[in-house]
């Protein structure tokens, strides 16, 4: 095993980890805010009740259902930071490519979204199984994902697609250019040249349209 590249690959890949906690967290320090300023509101209305003000039960509920929605916001956050946390239990097992391609994407958004850009994600219409490392997995997509926001077009969109043959599992990332920097396509390459070693896949560049598919082997045994 070359050790420097497992230096590289095992750093890249806490790093990851630590991005992806982070956006959560902050996230979830949103849901708290909202629900603190409702919580506020509400204490104002009491204080204004106890001079004689009539309370005003539609301001009341309004502002309730403003925290009862934070709270099933946050608690879809936390779900889906449950999900990745627990992708690193085990080796390898029998997967759901799409759910784990949609939580990939979901936890992308907030930092695509600070970037200007949107993902415009449609999931495979019927479940697609395989066996493989589902934080490996992820880690993999999410690079794919940070190298079409760099290289992305004027429309800042990126769309991304999964669909399956016999043997393969392609997942598209459309919408983007060539970068002019060969150094960033290299890079991006060399970085997850390990990865899809552990994964059995590979990358492909399109022109028409221009765009990169992770191409995963259905039957590769690690």
């Amino acid at each position: 095993m070359n050790t420097s590249k497992f230096s590289i690959h095992a750093e890249d890949g806490i790093r990851f980890f630590g991005e992806t906690t982070a956006s959560v967290s902050h996230e979830i320090k949103n849901c708290l805010a909202i629900m603190n300023e409702s919580a506020g509101l509400l204490q104002d209305l009491v204080m204004l009740s106890r001079k004689g003000k009539p309370l005003d039960p539609e301001r009341i509920d309004r502002i309730a259902g403003q925290i009862s929605g934070q709270i099933k916001r946050a608690d879809a956050i936390v779900k889906n930071m449950n999900s990745f946390a627990h992708s690193t239990d085990v080796p390898e097992k029998s997967t759901d490519m799409g759910e784990i391609l949609s939580l990939a994407m979901t936890l992308a958004q907030r930092s695509a979204a600070n970037q200007g850009v949107s993902i415009r994600f449609a999931p495979p219409q019927e479940k697609i199984i395989a066996v493989t490392h589902p934080f490996f997995l992820m880690y993999a997509i999410r690079r794919c994902l940070d190298f079409s926001i760099k290289t992305i077009g004027p429309e800042k969109v990126v769309e991304v697609m999964m669909q399956a043959g016999e043997g393969n599992i392609e997942i598209v990332f459309r919408r983007i250019e060539n970068p002019d920097d060969q150094n960033l396509k290299i890079s991006f390459c060399e970085k997850l040249e390990s990865m899809l070693e552990k994964l059995g896949g590979h990358l492909l560049f399109h022109d028409l349209p221009k765009g990169i598919s992770l191409v995963l082997n259905r039957t590769h045994q690690k």
